[in-house]
C-alpha cells in the first residue's frame, strides 16, 4: 500500500533498520581487515548505510524523497557551521589524545584504522578521500539526521532527540573504540541540522570534518601540537572555544530554535 508522499516512517521501523545496519558493521569490518579498505568503505556507506534503509522504507510504502529535508541554507549560516564544526573538531582532536591517553586503544583496532588512512599512492588518496569526504557524508547523515533523527523528534521532542541520535551514532562506530568521541561529534552534526532543517549543511559540515581528519592523518599532523603541552596548544584550544561561543551565540542572538520537522 503506497504511503502519503510526505507522511514518514514510524520510529519503531527506523529503529529496526537502525539495528539491521549496526549488525552489519561487523562483515564491514571483516571485508576491510581481509580484503580491502576502500572496498569496505563503499560496500557499508553505500549498501548498508543508504541504500538498504531506502529499499526497506521503499518496500514499506514510503518515499524516502518526500519527507528527506534537503533545503537550502543561507551562505552566513553556512559558513557560521562551517567556523562551529572547524573549531569543535580541534576541541575533539584533543579530547581524542587524552581519551587515547587514558584507556590505549588496542593494537588490533590502531590497525584496522590506520589501514582506512593509510595511502598507498595519490591514486589511493583520491579513491578514498571521495569515499571518506563525500560517500559517507552523505549516506550517514540521510540516515541518522534525514531518517532516525526526524523520526525521533515526532516522538520524543527535538532536544531528546539530539542526544539519542548522538549516541546511535557513537554505536554505529563503537568498532572504533571511541565512542565517547563520536557521541560528541554525533552532537554537534545533530545540533546543526536540528537547528538548520537541512541535510545539506548537515552534510556540508560531516564532510569537511572528515576532510579535515584525513587531511591531518596523511601529514601527520594533529594535536596537541607538541609534546609535553605547552602555551601553543593552550593558545589553540582558547581559540576554538572562542570559535564555537561565537558560532552558537550567533544563532542565539538571532532568535534561532530547533526546528521541527514538517
Amino acid at each position: 500500500m503506497e504511503r502519503s508522499d510526505y507522511m514518514r516512517p514510524p520510529l519503531w521501523l527506523v529503529l529496526v533498520i537502525f539495528v539491521l545496519v549496526t549488525l552489519l558493521q561487523f562483515p564491514t569490518n571483516i571485508i576491510m581487515e581481509k580484503s580491502s579498505a576502500a572496498i569496505g568503505i563503499f560496500v557499508d556507506e553505500v549498501f548498508f548505510i543508504l541504500i538498504l534503509p531506502l529499499l526497506i522504507l521503499r518496500l514499506a510504502g514510503y518515499k524516502p524523497s518526500k519527507f528527506l529535508r534537503f533545503g537550502r541554507s543561507s551562505n552566513i549560516t553556512l559558513m557560521v557551521c562551517v567556523c562551529l564544526i572547524f573549531g569543535a573538531g580541534v576541541l575533539l582532536s584533543y579530547i581524542q589524545t587524552v581519551m587515547t591517553s587514558l584507556v590505549p586503544i588496542p593494537e588490533k583496532l590502531l590497525r584496522m584504522q590506520s589501514q582506512v588512512m593509510w595511502v598507498s599512492s595519490w591514486g589511493d588518496f583520491y579513491l578514498k578521500l571521495v569515499l571518506i569526504a563525500i560517500v559517507a557524508p552523505i549516506c550517514e547523515e540521510i540516515l541518522f539526521r534525514g531518517l532516525i533523527q526526524d523520526a525521533l523528534s515526532d516522538r520524543v521532542g527535538k532536544t531528546k532527540a539530539i542526544f539519542i541520535t548522538a549516541i546511535f551514532f557513537s554505536l554505529m562506530h563503537s568498532m572504533s573504540f571511541q565512542p565517547i568521541l563520536f557521541f560528541l561529534l554525533g552532537l554537534v552534526f545533530a545540533w546543526i541540522y536540528a537547528v538548520t532543517g537541512s541535510l545539506r549543511t548537515a552534510i556540508v559540515c560531516h564532510a569537511i570534518n572528515n576532510t579535515w581528519a584525513m587531511a591531518m592523518d596523511v601529514q601527520n599532523m594533529g594535536f596537541p601540537l607538541q609534546m609535553p603541552v605547552g602555551a601553543p596548544d593552550v593558545m589553540m584550544v582558547i581559540f576554538a572555544l572562542l570559535v564555537v561561543a561565537c558560532s552558537l551565540a550567533w544563532f542565539g542572538l538571532r532568535g534561532w530554535k530547533l526546528k521541527e520537522a514538517p
